[in-house]
């Protein structure tokens, strides 16, 4: 997903399911700590006047889910 305030990339990794933000700028990535996404197939949404991303999320048993995420930029200095 692209946050809309930052620029920054956030990103699931699939080996070890860590949470990661990219800098395309910077061409940089960071480590999330403490963040979790749900897990099951999902499509990232940036709502752009509110400064947030929507995941939308359908588990392994078949049940739909919708999230909302602020994310804390990891590279402040470097605002896009």
């Amino acid at each position: 997903m692209c946050d809309p305030v930052s620029g920054e990339y956030v990103v699931k990794a699939v080996r070890d399911e860590a949470i990661y933000a990219f800098h395309p700028l910077r061409d940089e990535w960071r480590k999330i700590p403490g963040l979790r996404l749900p897990d099951g197939e999902s499509l990232g949404v940036a709502i752009d006047p509110y400064g947030v991303m929507m995941l939308l999320v359908r588990t392994d048993k078949g049940e739909f889910g919708c999230f909302l995420y602020k994310h804390k930029p990891l590279f402040p200095a470097c605002r896009t």
